[in-house]
């Protein structure tokens, strides 16, 4: 999922925030916007006279901006006649290039620049209580409960829920809210590209590795295996599918898509190719398998694909080169033994998060269960 990606249904009652176009309000949206537009700077009636046209009639939006180290104050004059100037931080200029990116305008090559520069949230991540909070999150892909936050950092429910929240305004983490109102909803968080670059960049993680370019597919390949944690589940599930569904005695091994080291060196175009390719010593018949493992369910669904992006291109290679592609999906237990294993052909998918009860018919239970899904 990308930086600027976004996920939204706003009515449900379970919704995912992705992106700082869902997790700004309108109120600092806009103010963001117009002072943007002002060359980054400008005063409390500047604000006021452009929000009015917008039907907005206040400064809401300025304190959380504030707040959310977005937005600065300097006064100048007596305390009698102060005049005071908002102007946007290095964060707040990245989130308003940010936000005119999804409204989709064209950035210039300035613009695109400083949205590879993940030095502009130092500042932030300078607390230590943001980048403690990054940090927990860096080791995983999944969703975690405000409660386990600070559980396992520490800080408490009310030492890290500030935070959780500014982080997720500016886009450093994924936000999932899911129950009935305000009062009942229950907050979940994951760390999003944005927050996983920044805190690389802040604690010199893989230093010598390039920038991640936001319009760049093969750059997105590398991010979504650089994560060391990540990588090795993925890789764990590889060899128990190489292993157990598809070993060596029945199937021939044709691909096996590079690591994200070998990439981080030289990109390797077969990347993009799903993750093994096998053919049937009994059949002679050539397929892809993709390889997708997750601890959990997502919303009751198993989310196979975090893009559409990576879908579509699996299925243009299975049109274009006439080989089929199937998804092999292990769920919960361990990724190097899962406790469930399912086998499904990509052309029967539309969606990339599949229901159980979707999933059931493509469940191996045993041998059989396997020709019978590629020979079907």
């Amino acid at each position: 999922m990308g930086i600027l990606d976004n996920i939204r249904n706003p009515k449900g009652s379970n919704t995912v925030l992705n992106g700082v176009s869902d997790n700004l309000d309108t109120f600092c949206q806009q103010t963001l916007n117009i002072t943007y537009a002002m060359g980054g700077s400008a005063t409390p009636l500047d604000l006021l006279e452009k929000l009015k046209g917008n039907g907005k009639h206040n400064l809401t939006g300025v304190k959380t901006l504030k707040r959310y180290a977005l937005l600065e104050e300097t006064s100048t004059g007596s305390f009698l006649n102060k005049k005071s100037v908002y102007t946007l931080t290095p964060a707040g200029k990245y989130v308003s290039i940010s936000l005119k990116s999804k409204r989709n305008e064209e950035l210039n090559e300035e613009e695109l620049e400083f949205l590879k520069d993940y030095t502009v949230f130092h500042g932030i991540l300078k607390s230590n209580v943001s980048n403690q909070l990054l940090r927990l999150l860096y080791d995983t892909e999944d969703f975690m409960n405000v409660k386990t936050i600070g559980e396992k950092s520490g800080l408490g429910i009310n030492g890290s829920g500030n935070t959780l929240k500014q982080l997720s305004a500016i886009g450093m983490l994924d936000e999932h809210r899911a129950g009935l109102g305000i009062l009942l909803t229950a907050y979940n968080y994951r760390i999003s590209e944005l927050g996983r670059k920044t805190y690389e960049s802040y604690n010199n993680i893989n230093p010598d590795a390039k920038p991640v370019k936001t319009d760049n597919t093969e750059n997105k390949e590398i991010k979504e295996n650089s994560n060391p944690l990540s990588h090795k589940k993925g890789k764990d599930f590889e060899t128990y599918i190489m292993d157990n569904l598809f070993p060596k005695e029945s199937f021939d091994l044709l691909h096996v898509t590079p690591d994200a080291e070998t990439n981080e060196k030289r990109y390797v175009e077969s990347s993009r190719k799903p993750d093994l390719q096998f053919r049937d010593k009994k059949t002679g018949k050539v397929f892809y398998v993709e390889c997708k493992y997750r601890s959990n369910l997502f919303n009751e669904k198993f989310e196979w694909s975090k893009s559409t992006e990576q879908a579509e291109r699996y299925r243009n290679i299975e049109y274009l080169e006439e080989i089929p592609v199937y998804i092999a999906m292990g769920l919960m237990g361990t990724s190097d033994n899962p406790k469930k294993v399912f086998l499904m052909p990509l052309k029967e998918i539309t969606y990339n998060s599949l229901y159980l009860s979707v999933l059931k018919d493509y469940e191996i239970k045993e041998d059989s269960n396997i020709s019978k899904i590629i020979n079907s």
